[in-house]
């Protein structure tokens, strides 16, 4: 998990390099040139990274059922995040993900980010249950998570967690 949590961050490089590229041959210059680029960036990285690990990680059971609602996230970040996955053969790995309990005036939701990135919120009931999880580990864990785009187009971030009142959908077809 904490290999592909330094992939995630090249979603950054990724976005300053451009989008993905169609030929074998290209995909190997851009995937040569996100790592050079992330070079630069890598003792920035390595100490989010040692970050994320100090946290208490929240057991998943493999399901993904806990959707994310991506209001935090950039599509061009997602877009960049999922052609690096893409292009490494990763997107069925699970990514490592940090969960923040949040108050917006009486209810609890959770804030979600990936390699520094905001993602966005799960909130309602299944933020009421992850908010309560978090409660009981100081507010702010890691879990696993995964990526996906639809035939559409369009990004879902799902979050694999052992715990009841799961969210909108599954991530595991």
């Amino acid at each position: 998990m904490e290999v592909l949590l330094l992939g995630i961050f090249f979603w950054l490089i990724l976005k300053l390099v451009g989008k993905r590229q169609q030929l074998t041959k290209a995909k190997r210059a851009y995937l040569t040139m996100v790592d050079d680029a992330a070079m630069g960036l890598a003792d920035e990285q390595f100490a989010y990274e040692a970050g994320v690990e100090s946290l208490p990680d929240l057991e998943g059971d493999g399901t993904f059922s806990f959707e994310v609602s991506l209001t935090r996230a950039d599509n061009d970040d997602l877009e960049s995040i999922y052609t690096y996955l893409d292009l490494k053969g990763l997107k069925r790995e699970s990514l490592a993900t940090v969960l923040k309990s949040e108050r917006v005036g009486s209810a609890s939701q959770v804030a979600v980010e990936l390699s520094q990135a905001p993602l966005g919120i799960v909130g309602g009931e299944s933020g009421q249950v992850l908010s309560s999880l978090l409660g009981n580990v100081g507010g702010q864990a890691r879990c696993s998570g995964r990526l996906n785009r639809d035939k559409k187009g369009v990004f879902r971030y799902f979050l694999d967690i052992k715990a009841e009142a799961g969210g909108q959908g599954d991530a595991t077809t």
